[in-house]
């Protein structure tokens, strides 16, 4: 399976944020789980579930800081869930097990830069069928979903950010022909699909 981030092609990105936290040396303060090695978080991970959502809390706080501090940035995980975030770091963290957990988490926002929301966006509230669950996804994000539908050739037209009846058709095809469950909608599974890997092994329900 591909990893949920992308080319670390925004390497100098965060660099203003870190050099406004360091010390003349480069140094800064690293706070909670974040102080841990990817070792340990694995670990974790594995055997205290607990425990672990102090991690999805230090990812979750990490992130919004840099929502807030960086330029251009409304949004740098505008459809991502945490715990599909926490897959990641932990794949991160299997190659290199004694590098500090908050680097890991560094690099994975550096990735996750390049296709980051610039600005703010309406959100749209989807229901599942059928089930008692309801979702939100920004309207930006669902037009970049209806591109990818385009471009994959599920969809003709353009991408306006609307869940018409055409994009509801074009999701379905697009989840049948992935064995992902057919909702018609921009669910967590089928964003994954569009926009990181055909290959979901390993992905969250």
């Amino acid at each position: 399976m591909r990893f949920l981030f992308l080319p670390l092609s925004f390497l100098g990105f965060l660099l203003s944020l870190q050099v406004n936290a360091t010390d003349s040396k480069g140094n800064f303060a690293v706070e909670g789980v974040g102080k841990l090695t990817c070792q340990q978080y694995l670990a974790i991970r594995e055997n205290s579930p607990d425990a672990f959502r102090e991690y999805a809390g230090w990812i979750d706080g990490y992130l919004s800081a840099l929502n807030q501090y960086l330029p251009a940035t409304f949004d740098l995980v505008p459809w991502q869930r945490t715990d599909l975030l926490q897959l990641s770091v932990a794949r991160l963290c299997e190659k290199s097990r004694e590098m500090p957990f908050f680097r890991a988490v560094d690099i994975l926002a550096k990735g996750l830069s390049e296709k980051r929301l610039i600005e703010q966006s309406d959100r749209v509230e989807f229901a599942v069928s059928g089930a008692d669950q309801t979702f939100f996804v920004y309207k930006e994000i669902l037009r970049q979903a209806q591109q990818e539908l385009i471009r994959q050739g599920y969809l003709k037209g353009a991408a306006d950010g609307v869940l018409g009846e055409q994009t509801k058709k074009a999701f379905l095809a697009y989840q049948k022909d992935h064995d992902i469950l057919t909702t018609g909608l921009p669910d967590q599974l089928t964003l994954f699909g569009l926009f990181v890997s055909d290959q979901r092994e390993d992905v969250p329900e």
